[in-house]
């Protein structure tokens, strides 16, 4: 959790201006990421601080819990795999921030899976957690309005 915005928000401004400074006329320079949080209420928090100064905003998405002995008969289903970012929550919120605030810096989910809570045995060890993988990966980069890059997955 983020307990001091303001230390975060010069520490990222102070590497900005680092970079500017040592590549300042070359067009390639090191891009810079976060903040990589969990909850919305902070993400949206770090966003609208750290905006200015990054070029990649990560987050962390997972698409339900292991515990939940709903989800074998859930994953099994067709409406199971439709876009989760469509589904709404965090990464929706994400996505209509950043296009409209953060239109030069790239999306990535830097931590995601199916499910947290070590997954669930008969859906994440299964071929069906396979099936749910490739569709994530499709269907990110054709997220309306803002496309994802970058998908790190927690462990295959």
């Amino acid at each position: 959790k983020a307990k001091n915005t303001t230390r975060m928000v010069t520490a990222y401004k102070k590497v900005r201006s680092i970079i500017e400074e040592l590549w300042e006329n070359n067009p390639i320079k090191p891009l810079v990421m976060g903040p990589a949080c969990t909850g919305t209420s902070e993400f949206k928090q770090l966003l609208e601080t750290l905006g200015p100064f990054i070029d990649i905003a990560t987050y962390h998405k997972y698409h339900g819990s292991g515990k939940d002995s709903s989800i074998v008969k859930r994953a099994r289903k067709p409406e199971f795999y439709t876009h989760p970012i469509s589904n709404g929550g965090q990464s929706k919120w994400v996505e209509n921030y950043m296009s409209n605030n953060l239109v030069r810096a790239q999306l990535w989910i830097g931590e995601g899976a199916m499910l947290y809570n070590s997954g669930r045995h008969g859906v994440t060890n299964a071929f069906i957690g396979s099936l749910w993988f490739a569709n994530l990966l499709g269907s990110l980069p054709k997220s309306n309005p803002l496309p994802h890059s970058v998908y790190c997955r927690q462990a295959l």
